[in-house]
């Protein structure tokens, strides 16, 4: 639907009439736009990552392409997983993030195909395991058996199932046999459900990561059971402070109070963890202490108190020329996933200079959002009304970044 222009929209919007049609019009688009915003949103939030990989030589051709293809999701989910990560890490907190993430890459793939100069003929499946006509390999419904991001991957069927990229004539035997195992794949990346999973390793907690924590050992969990958490510990970019130790000055300068951690290992044979700082109480319980110690700091990082950011922002935007507009803006917060979080259509206004656009939105990273803004406004010829400071949103005793 777009907005009306020229003399004949000039004409029909000074009568009252025209200004009562057009405000009914615009509420009916605001009520479209909102319900296909899950679905827009939900495209935005998959993005295509290339990559490519190498089997090993000795593997055959259908054999090395399964094994290109698991190594392949998994380095496409990897990259992904650091552009959305809003500092760098370090280098051995990255290697327990590519380590954490290979096992499971399956799960935040939405489909892949296969980007070779002669792909494979075969059928497209979709995430939901739906054949769609003629397209280039793609990953089976996530979930299914026979797809996992290892050299068990199956091989799509086709006579062509295993071709690798040419290669030119008078290549060396041994880049022949190098590009005959290299392959190229577009790996669709659900980066919501990836998102959520760096949440919930503390990874985009910013200023709000408390760095170090104590730890209280109770009944049946001795100080060699919990050795086994130092890898965890470094995953979750954590350090073990002994209590006989004065509290670093980062836990009383940046978080006002530290987080204990209790442990004990209860008769039915399981153990209990309660994390505590403040007001925040969260208690999980597992059969083994590596799974506990993952499950009890994923509760506490992706408590709404440990988000990172303003929080909640409202965002006026004047100068769209239709309503098509409108939801292509839509479209563009959506993908600032990195920045942003929920992006959703309040209303929308009819004024001298076009349509008025309001938008509600978590702001997790202003200063990207800030960045994003500036490109994308100027490109479009758009103004953006200030707006008043809000309060962060801050966890009891915790003062925001």
């Amino acid at each position: 639907m777009t907005v009306l222009k020229g003399a004949a929209a000039a004409s029909f919007a000074t009568t009252g009439h025209g200004r009562t049609a057009l405000r009914r019009g615009l509420r009916l688009v605001l009520c479209l736009l909102a319900l296909s915003l899950a679905a827009t949103a939900e495209t935005a939030l998959a993005e295509n990552v290339h990559v490519s990989a190498t089997a090993d030589p000795e593997q055959s051709a259908t054999h090395a392409r399964q094994q290109a293809l698991g190594r392949a999701l998994a380095d496409a989910v990897y990259k992904e997983a650091l552009r959305l990560v809003p500092t760098p890490l370090s280098s051995a907190r990255a290697d327990a993030l590519r380590a954490s993430l290979s096992p499971r890459a399956i799960d935040f793939v939405q489909s892949y195909q296969n980007a070779n100069a002669a792909p494979a003929a075969g059928p497209t499946q979709t995430a939901a395991g739906s054949a769609a006509p003629a397209q280039p390999d793609s990953a089976p419904a996530k979930g299914d058996p026979s797809v996992t991001p290892s050299a068990t991957l199956s091989a799509p069927s086709g006579a062509n199932s295993g071709a690798a990229p040419a290669t030119a004539a008078g290549t060396s035997p041994a880049a022949a046999a190098h590009a005959a195992n290299t392959f190229e794949f577009d790996v669709n990346v659900r980066r919501a459900a990836l998102r959520a999973q760096l949440e919930r390793l503390g990874m985009l907690a910013g200023a709000r990561h408390p760095g170090v924590y104590t730890l209280r050992l109770g009944k049946g969990v001795k100080e060699k059971d919990v050795a086994a958490l130092g890898q965890q510990d470094v995953l979750l970019g954590l350090k073990r402070v002994r209590q006989t130790q004065p509290a670093p000055s980062q836990l009383l300068a940046e978080t006002g109070q530290g987080v204990e951690v209790s442990l004990e290992r209860l008769p039915q044979g399981y153990y209990k963890a309660v994390l505590r700082q403040g007001d925040i109480v969260i208690a999980a319980d597992a059969s083994t202490l590596p799974d506990l110690w993952l499950d009890v700091w994923g509760r506490y990082f992706a408590d709404s108190r440990m988000q990172p950011g303003p929080g909640a922002q409202l965002l006026v935007i004047s100068g769209f020329s239709s309503v098509d507009a409108v939801q292509d803006f839509v479209r563009l917060l959506a993908s600032w996933d990195e920045a942003v979080q929920a992006p959703s259509l309040a209303g929308l206004d009819l004024d001298a200079d076009g349509v008025t656009a309001r938008f509600t939105c978590r702001v997790t990273n202003e200063q990207m959002l800030d960045a994003h803004l500036r490109t994308a406004l100027a490109e479009r010829k758009l103004t953006l009304a200030p707006q008043p400071a809000a309060a962060p949103e801050s966890p009891a005793g915790v003062p925001a970044p």
